[in-house]
């Protein structure tokens, strides 16, 4: 199940933005709402966290 989160950009943004502290974190932080907002920027985001060797 955290696999297939971590690789729809839009079903995790979706989980991201049901949480009213994330929603406040975004509206806080303009960098944030980016990321989320930016499906390849997440997408590869994600993929980073999966495997932090690709960031080598």
């Amino acid at each position: 199940m955290v696999q297939s989160i971590t690789s729809n950009p839009d079903l995790l943004r979706s989980l991201l933005l049901s949480n009213p502290q994330m929603r406040d974190l975004m509206e806080r932080n303009p960098e944030i709402s980016h990321l989320l907002n930016n499906p390849d920027l997440l997408r590869q985001t994600m993929e980073y966290a999966r495997n932090p060797t690709a960031l080598q």
